[in-house]
């Protein structure tokens, strides 16, 4: 009877398993890339996306970090997917070692849409009146062995690749801070207000069910003795390169972070960032 039933479990979970693989197939199979590029190292391939099986490699690592790493969470097809996932390009570093994805980003050109992900967060009305092609990253990961220096300035030269390609000026995204502590996002954001390195004069502020009043946390107070808390890696590069954030965070319940409005113009980025990745 016992073993009856574990084999009939056992023949659940496998068949679960055939039938995610099959819906999570027909799902990616529509995808198709709208700019392709490859280039390599000695020990990494960076190239765009071209195809269903590396898509479900990228949406694995995502679901990795985001979900099971970040969040102690698991989906049903163990895979992180969104609705724009299969209309965007995404950005990918292969081990050549392992053959395996290690990194990503995700790539969305005003050239193809008009709709921004962080639009679901903030108010970028004038932002997108800007003149100039527009790129919003998002979705940025690195496996843990892989995050190191070298990686993120493959993730950049891929960046600067595809910028090339569309002719984009402008980088745009919500840059990710893992806290939700109420005095962390305090010292945060008012640290980063004070450094000069917010921009107050384009209307960017987060969109009702992500503002911070609605969780009971009031950043009108002037304050001037934060100081600013370690910042994650790929935000550092940012700013390095001359970016400005949105003044006023969006609170991210489900990824359990705070997203800064991020905005970078290829006009007007640091000469040696400019230099090191655009030649």
């Amino acid at each position: 009877m016992i073993t009856t039933a574990t084999k009939r479990f056992r023949s659940g979970l496998d068949h679960l398993s055939l039938t995610s693989k099959l819906v999570r197939s027909r799902i990616l199979q529509s995808y198709s890339p709208k700019i392709t590029f490859l280039f390599e190292t000695d020990r990494y391939i960076v190239k765009t996306a071209t195809n269903a099986n590396e898509i479900d490699e990228l949406l694995k690592l995502r679901h990795r970090v985001f979900m099971a790493e970040l969040q102690g969470k698991r989906k049903l097809f163990r895979i992180e997917l969104d609705r724009l996932d299969l209309a965007c390009d995404h950005l990918m570093i292969l081990d050549r070692a392992t053959g395996r994805a290690v990194g990503t980003y995700r790539l969305l050109s005003s050239l193809f849409f008009e709709e921004f992900y962080s639009e679901g967060e903030f108010e970028l009305s004038q932002v997108k009146e800007l003149p100039g092609i527009k790129l919003e990253l998002g979705r940025a990961c690195i496996d843990i062995p892989h995050r190191t220096g070298p990686v993120i300035q493959l993730l950049w030269r891929g960046i600067a690749e595809y910028m090339k390609k569309t002719d984009a000026r402008w980088l745009l995204g919500c840059s990710s801070i893992q806290i939700q502590d109420t005095d962390a996002i305090r010292n945060a954001t008012f640290a980063l207000r004070n450094s000069g390195q917010t921009e107050e004069s384009l209307g960017i502020f987060p969109k009702r069910g992500y503002r911070p009043d609605e969780f009971g946390i009031d950043l009108t107070t002037l304050s001037g003795t934060d100081t600013l808390p370690e910042l994650p890696p790929l935000l550092v590069t940012y700013l390095k390169a001359g970016a400005k954030l949105g003044p006023t965070p969006a609170i991210d319940r489900d990824f359990n972070c705070i997203d800064f409005f991020t905005l970078l113009d290829r006009e007007a980025m640091s000469p040696l960032f400019k230099r090191k990745f655009f030649g």
